[in-house]
């Protein structure tokens, strides 16, 4: 491994100088041909660094003809990378002001198919196996949030965000930046970051350091597939006053008496005084394993769902 992929894989800047003229040039043609400018209030920072997109395709790893799905395309820079690599890019965009400029760019282009939606309602189980995205920053968590779905179909998918999400989607156990997402992440998909991405890169310029993510989905079983929905939802129950102990978390989330709770903990060996940050995915799920197992024993026609 070179010295540059070293460096890209322990999280540093890709290779590349910023805002090569070849994929500055291209987008201001495209802009101007239809008057356009970048709108910040739907999160539009496009990429203009050659060295940075050359990393991104390189980490998609795309096989000639696979198909790949690609949200927000914008005004196609990522979109003419995939294709030209050999994807048969379906690309997903949100802003009506865009949806011309990309048809009339990848007219002719055999392997490049525009839709004009809004992705947070595609039906996550009917696209490709991969993802590759420089996300618009508003949608990122909902985003994720439909990767995890026990039906999403999309296998791996290799993401531009914040970088600051992308410290909170991969931080470890104990962390305050932990959250709900990061556990549902960890209980569905590995997660690493591969490089940061300056704010140089884009055009305009975003106020923040962004970083490029690859997620990839784990293989369950249909049991663990079919449980998620459940253990989604008590992990929302313990992150819902993240200031409470566990114990207090769950009294309310769950709607039991402290004795209860405290059985629940018990059987299922975790620290009540804990906060929801410090437990692992198997905490969480023998944490269900015991609630689910109380539910049958009382009330067995009502076992609530996310």
């Amino acid at each position: 491994m070179s010295d540059s992929e070293n460096q890209f894989v322990q999280g540093q800047f890709a290779p590349g100088q910023f805002a090569q003229g070849q994929l500055v040039e291209e987008l201001n043609y495209w802009l101007s041909r239809f008057h356009l400018r970048a709108d910040k209030r739907l999160g539009q920072h496009y990429l203009v660094d050659q060295g940075i997109l050359d990393s991104i395709i390189a980490a998609a790893e795309l096989r000639v003809d696979q198909p790949v799905v690609e949200i927000g395309a914008g005004p196609g820079v990522l979109t003419a990378a995939l294709a030209r690599a050999g994807g048969q890019v379906l690309a997903i965009e949100f802003d009506q002001r865009l949806v011309p400029l990309l048809r009339e760019r990848f007219n002719n282009w055999r392997n490049v198919s525009i839709l004009a939606s809004d992705a947070l309602r595609l039906n996550f189980a009917e696209l490709p196996e991969l993802m590759v995205s420089n996300l618009p920053y508003q949608i990122t968590n909902p985003i994720f949030l439909r990767l995890v779905h026990p039906q999403s179909a999309v296998k791996r998918a290799v993401l531009m965000i914040q970088a600051e999400v992308a410290e909170r989607f991969t931080a470890p156990v104990g962390s305050a930046k932990r959250g709900q997402l990061t556990v549902m992440l960890e209980a569905t998909a590995t997660l690493k970051q591969l490089f940061r991405v300056p704010p140089e890169a884009f055009r305009p310029a975003p106020a923040v350091m962004s970083a490029v993510i690859e997620l990839r989905r784990r293989e369950l079983t249909t049991e663990q597939l079919n449980r998620l929905p459940a253990l989604f939802w008590l992990i929302r129950q313990a992150f819902a006053s993240r200031r409470k102990i566990l114990l207090n978390s769950l009294m309310a989330g769950l709607a039991l008496p402290r004795n209860v709770v405290d059985v629940i903990l018990e059987g299922a060996e975790v620290d009540g005084q804990k906060r929801a940050e410090d437990l692992t995915v198997a905490d969480f799920d023998r944490l269900l394993t015991e609630y689910l197992k109380y539910k049958e024993q009382h009330e067995p026609a009502d076992t609530p769902q996310p």
